[in-house]
């Protein structure tokens, strides 16, 4: 009897095993796939217009070494125009690559600080070699990894601020911090960037792509485009004419060859580009640009940049921006569905293993004071993946400002929303089901007063705490708030 329950043990053993490894070897074959093709992405890019004399250009970078990977050769182009650049960081990201394990045992935040003092100081010589003084670059001191909890409903304001897991804070540590001890809150972060943009009043802004996976970058996008938008709306007219490109970094297997290939360019990873909702250019630059900026690479030590594959893949013949247009819609009190966001499909590997979370497009219509979502997925969607959706809503001031986010999963739903200075949960007024091969949600119209100008949406899924596919975030102008506010004005 014991000789067959150990058998069976084997067995099951043997299964486990061998189901274990067909899944490895499928996550294989999805990431080599996805590589080559983003290997084999051929694309023809318009030339980006050059520098010019006295243009004012801001760069907003999530984390140190973000604005050379993305703009180090645009930085050098700037300055020998005779343009004028400024660089602006939102985190002194203290959160390390190579030293992780290190700082991990200490688990001190005056650790973690003071290597986000070292990153400050890297970044400072990267520019020097630029032609860029101390001066030219602003630290706003917020914290890595966790500018996406500030994009939501409930850390918005100063009284909720998000609490920093490895600085153990909820408002800045670092003295140089344009705000001393700024709140870890998205209002703060938000006041701040508008304080840059009015006081410089930029011609160009160059910041993160909103495809761009990593937490704080896409949320770096978010918020500048947001304060961009509130700007917009005041009637600031720089703000009308300022152009904004976008540069990205992280996105799966990408950019490809990965490694140091001087005689490569950039080129859009392939299931960004087949969605063609970026207008994309390259910027050539000289030899020596390229020298210059992959000895700039290497001056961020704490990251490896001179070793690190990743970061040697952006010293190339050229750098890749895009421009990611903010599209109009002409707001009724019903209306048929709109597609807020088209979404690459098969363009993460958690994605393209789970088509029935795999977003390829969502469509919003409003029907008099109720709004319906529809999600459509790569396979109809599983019961079981939670859906998550956000909406950020602004005008003129902070009373037009409604942030809401909602989730659910299968039929049942949930939701959050904030405005004038409250958080209301919304779950009896938000329902959700699955009907065609969609995930339908319907919820409170949120767009209630004419001097609503804009709003931002973004969608992703997870299971778990695993997440299996997400969105850009998409821009719409309202052509009824912005008609308002040009009577008004």
């Amino acid at each position: 009897m014991q000789h067959r329950k150990k058998k069976w043990l084997i067995v099951i053993l043997l299964l486990l095993l061998l189901t274990t490894a067909i899944e490895a070897g499928r996550r294989v074959l999805l990431v080599s796939s996805l590589y080559r093709l983003n290997l084999r992405t051929r694309a023809t890019l318009a030339p980006m217009p050059p520098p010019r004399a006295g243009e004012k250009i801001i760069i907003f970078a999530p984390h140190p070494d973000d604005e050379t990977l993305g703009a180090g050769g645009l930085i050098q182009q700037a300055v020998a125009a005779g343009a004028s650049v400024r660089v602006v960081l939102a985190t002194n990201g203290e959160y390390p690559l190579v030293t992780l394990f290190k700082h991990a045992i200490q688990k001190t935040p005056q650790a973690f600080v003071k290597l986000g003092y070292k990153r400050q100081k890297e970044t400072l010589k990267a520019m020097e070699a630029f032609g860029l003084s101390p001066e030219s670059v602003t630290f706003l001191g917020y914290p890595n990894h966790h500018l996406q909890l500030m994009w939501l409903p409930v850390h918005w304001l100063p009284s909720s601020p998000v609490r920093s897991v490895i600085l153990r804070a909820t408002h800045s540590p670092y003295r140089n911090s344009m705000t001393p001890g700024a709140p870890f809150c998205g209002q703060s972060l938000l006041q701040d960037i508008e304080t840059i943009l009015v006081k410089e009043r930029p011609d160009t802004l160059i910041i993160p792509h909103p495809n761009d996976i990593h937490v704080d970058h896409w949320t770096t996008y978010a918020f500048v485009q947001l304060a961009l938008n509130e700007l917009i709306a005041n009637g600031q007219a720089f703000a009308t004419k300022c152009r904004v490109y976008t540069y990205l970094i992280h996105r799966p297997y990408w950019p490809a060859p990965k490694g140091y290939h001087p005689f490569s360019t950039l080129t859009p990873p392939a299931r960004i580009l087949a969605t063609h909702e970026t207008e994309w250019f390259g910027l050539p630059l000289t030899v020596a640009q390229m020298i210059d900026k992959r000895k700039s690479i290497g001056l961020y030590r704490s990251q490896a940049g001179a070793i690190d594959p990743v970061m040697q893949s952006f010293a190339r013949g050229n750098e890749l921006f895009g421009i990611v247009p903010v599209k109009t819609w002409h707001l009724k009190k019903t209306c048929p569905p709109v597609a807020i966001i088209v979404d690459a499909v098969k363009d993460m590997p958690a994605s393209t293993a789970n088509p029935r979370a795999d977003i390829a497009l969502v469509t919003l219509q409003r029907i008099n004071n109720r709004m319906r979502l529809r999600i459509t997925t790569s396979k109809p969607p599983d019961p079981r993946v939670v859906f998550h959706f956000s909406i950020h809503v602004s005008g003129k001031s902070e009373a037009d400002r409604v942030i809401a986010q909602y989730e659910c999963a299968g039929s049942k739903a949930k939701g959050l929303v904030y405005h004038s200075g409250r958080v209301i949960k919304l779950n009896r007024s938000v329902s959700a089901r699955i009907d065609g091969g969609q995930v339908i949600l319907e919820a409170p119209w949120p767009i209630t007063l004419e001097s609503q100008a804009f709003f931002m949406t973004r969608a992703w899924t997870t299971r778990g705490k695993h997440l299996l596919d997400e969105t850009r975030v998409s821009t719409f102008s309202l052509s009824k708030g912005i008609e308002a506010l040009r009577r008004k004005g």
